[in-house]
């Protein structure tokens, strides 16, 4: 189905779907195809983008304006970094995890931060959000036939199964994960936001009835998650980089990672694999 044909299916269905994605230039390489995929059946696209990583040290400039004039779809939320906001004491921080405390600063505040400006940027106040990260592909064509079947119309919120990739986008693990959310808009709250769990904080905290696993018509997944699909070099970057950068050594594991081919084990999750056509293809960086 071509994209027009796609435009003339949203229209025809009338779904209200604004689309809330995370992003920042360690995920350059994804992001153009995840726009591509949400537009046909998105009503309003926002990308929240920091003038900073999540670890405080300076975004790509030059990047971030390539990344915004290539996804002209968009909407671009620029996000302030405040340096002031600083990193809490790792006893402190595990601690609150540990007891399912808010996120109070640091890394993982700033995601946290950046989905909620992306949620109170929503200008139809009446639909569905759905908060993607820039790593996560949706199927378009499958995910468009699900929603004429008008499920998530029963539903305050719902997670959508995924396919999870690890270092090449042929390795595909044989195991599901659910990651991304859609909620109906107006059922959340600015606490919702700030979990450790991020997305999943979300979920828990809306009321049913909603639903985790979704897949498409077919028993399917629906999404296409690319997030560890890397050279090591970028890689690397992304560990140092990102919201979770505290949680474990991940430099020692990707240098070790990157001693031998890939073995069928990731050292993220421990997942199995298997080989399979990527869904998509996108130059190592």
């Amino acid at each position: 189905m071509r994209i027009r044909e796609h435009h003339e299916v949203f229209k025809e269905m009338k779904h209200q779907i604004s689309v809330v994605i995370n992003y920042c230039t360690n995920d350059y390489q994804f992001i153009r195809h995840t726009v591509k995929a949400v537009a046909p059946f998105a009503s309003e696209i926002i990308i929240p983008v920091s003038d900073h990583f999540y670890d405080g040290s300076p975004e790509n400039y030059s990047l971030l304006k390539k990344t915004k004039r290539e996804n002209s779809e968009a909407t671009f939320i620029d996000l302030e970094f405040d340096p002031t906001l600083k990193e809490q004491h790792i006893w402190w921080w595990k601690l609150r995890r540990i007891l399912r405390l808010s996120v109070q600063s640091g890394s993982q505040f700033w995601i946290c931060y950046a989905r909620y400006r992306g949620y109170s940027s929503v200008s139809n106040k009446r639909g569905y959000v759905l908060f993607l990260d820039a790593d996560e592909v949706i199927d378009t064509k499958r995910f468009i036939h699900w929603l004429n079947g008008r499920q998530y119309k029963n539903l305050y919120g719902m997670k959508f199964s995924n396919y999870w990739y690890f270092r090449r986008p042929i390795y595909q693990a044989t195991t599901i994960e659910d990651s991304p959310v859609m909620v109906r808009n107006g059922t959340l709250s600015y606490d919702s936001f700030f979990s450790y769990s991020e997305r999943q904080g979300i979920y828990e905290k809306l009321e049913p009835p909603k639903k985790r696993m979704i897949l498409g018509l077919d028993g399917m997944p629906m999404v296409h998650h690319f997030g560890w699909v890397r050279s090591k070099k970028n890689m690397l970057k992304k560990v140092r980089t990102w919201g979770h950068n505290r949680e474990v050594d991940w430099k020692s594991l990707v240098e070790k990672e990157f001693t031998h081919e890939f073995n069928g084990k990731d050292f993220v999750q421990g997942y199995s694999f298997r080989t399979v056509k990527p869904f998509i293809s996108f130059p190592d960086r």
